[in-house]
């Protein structure tokens, strides 16, 4: 019995990780990051068009108003990185939100037909 408990309290020999074993260690961890880096891309950009489309202190036009010059920025960034993403991944189409049917979202330009960063909703 008391060779049972000969080893307690001395240091345990851990083998050595072999070659093979650290890369798919540290090749899962890449792959996790990626994958939480893609998740948390979708909950920022679902976040901000739900701060625009759902705000509780704001109308859709308001929060527009309040976004002035750089509203249409706002609007192509979130439509080109939701499009690459929906190219990228197509099985996270269903997860990113988008504006209702019924909304008609307007570019203001100038008289050179430039845009002024100006957005106008319609329709909701």
């Amino acid at each position: 019995m008391e060779d049972i408990f000969a080893d307690l309290g001395q240091p345990q020999e851990t083998p050595p990780e072999s070659l093979e074993a650290k890369k798919e260690r540290w090749a899962n961890v890449v792959t996790q990051m990626t994958k939480a880096t893609l998740l948390n891309l979708i909950a920022r950009i679902n976040e901000g068009f739900d701060l625009v489309w759902h705000n509780p202190d704001l109308t859709v036009q308001e929060m527009v108003d309040g976004l002035g010059a750089r509203a249409a920025s706002v609007f192509l960034n979130h439509a080109s990185t939701a499009t690459f993403l929906v190219q990228r991944f197509p099985q996270i189409k269903d997860q990113l939100k988008v504006p209702p049917a019924e909304a008609v979202i307007t570019y203001e330009r100038d008289g050179s037909n430039q845009l002024t960063g100006r957005v106008t909703i319609t329709g909701v």
